[in-house]
């Protein structure tokens, strides 16, 4: 079994550096356009032994979050792992989109009091040879996604500005007519899961409406960063999909 390494990298969790974990394909892989099983173990600090379900705690109904995105923003995936023996995690996921991806897995372990996250990249691709775009394919700036019935709108008040809290809401609208945020179902605990997402993938946000229906999200960078937000209406779930610029702060002259 060939085992792969990966340490975290991620902004907003500084203290998610004690945390580390190996990764496997037990079936081979991976692999483009089919089931690739990823198998892992999570690591804190210089222990040795592994991470067991017993070691988390439950956040948003699930122990781990597992995110995924391709280096043109093109595909994205949230995931659940499943514990199969002590401390060895396993996930099936379906890429189908050829790209250079990075794995974002969050989790909560117990007498921690801020969620951590862990990376690692990997390739899925037709043929070892075939050639990836790094850059995104979409407009710099989309706040709006249409997929059949469902129109989805990104607005805020202010421009979004680096190291500066931007307030923002979704509008979900079926047929032309606003669903209201509470009409949505609970979906893993919340009526919406958003996920903000760095050009060098560096940055990584996952935020959840308030009451309100505002959502707040911190930038630690400028530049290009990719939206997705996901909800459920009548079972039935949405990926929803922007971009936006953050620009750095006012100059003090």
């Amino acid at each position: 079994m060939k085992l792969f390494f990966a340490m975290f990298l991620i902004g907003l969790n500084a203290s998610a550096a004690s945390y580390h974990m190996v990764h496997s394909y037990p079936q081979g892989g991976p692999k483009l356009g089919d089931t690739t099983v990823i198998e892992f173990q999570l690591f804190r600090g210089t222990d040795t032994t592994p991470l067991t379900a017993a070691d988390l705690l439950v956040e948003h109904e699930k122990l781990i979050h597992m995110m995924c995105v391709d280096s043109g923003f093109q595909q994205y995936r949230h995931e659940h792992p499943a514990e199969i023996s002590p401390g060895v995690w396993q996930v099936p996921v379906v890429l189908d989109t050829a790209g250079n991806y990075r794995f974002f897995l969050q989790f909560l372990p117990d007498g921690e009091i801020t969620t951590k996250t862990v990376v690692f990249d990997d390739k899925f691709v037709e043929n070892p040879d075939q050639v990836i775009s790094t850059t995104p394919v979409h407009p710099e700036t989309k706040l709006t996604f249409e997929e059949g019935e469902f129109k989805v709108t990104l607005s805020y008040p202010a421009e979004p500005e680096i190291k500066k809290i931007l307030l923002a809401e979704f509008t979900v609208e079926k047929n032309g007519v606003a669903i209201p945020l509470q009409e949505l179902d609970n979906y893993l605990g919340a009526k919406m899961h958003i996920a903000a997402i760095s050009a060098d993938k560096n940055d990584f946000v996952h935020a959840h409406p308030e009451e309100s229906g505002v959502v707040k999200v911190y930038f630690k960078q400028t530049g290009f960063y990719g939206i997705f937000m996901q909800f459920q209406y009548k079972g039935e779930l949405h990926t929803n999909q922007f971009a936006l610029q953050v620009k750095p702060a006012p100059s003090r002259e």
